[in-house]
């Protein structure tokens, strides 16, 4: 299991989790230590060369609103990409 942590705002700072395994390709994504979404990324896996990806979208804040969107890419793969109101602000 692999778990990527980050950290989002600057005046209300959000905790973010994913967690990742690669023999299940089962993945988690916690925001403040509450799961809003688990996914079996079996699915997700090249097919002709070509890699599919998810994207998770949601908004979290209560004051200092942010949309997040994070994007998963490969069941066996660990590779994440986070993105806060349209900036990178974690890659793996």
């Amino acid at each position: 299991m692999v778990e990527h942590r980050f950290k989002i705002g600057k005046e209300e700072k959000q905790s973010i989790r994913i967690s990742h395994s690669a023999t299940t390709g089962k993945s988690e994504i916690i925001v403040n230590g509450k799961s809003i979404v688990i996914f079996n990324g079996r699915a997700l896996r090249p097919t002709s060369r070509v890699v599919d990806s998810i994207t998770v979208a949601f908004t979290i804040g209560e004051n200092e609103k942010h949309k997040v969107n994070i994007r998963i890419r490969g069941a066996f793969w660990n590779h994440f990409e986070a993105y806060s109101d349209g900036e990178v602000v974690y890659r793996s």
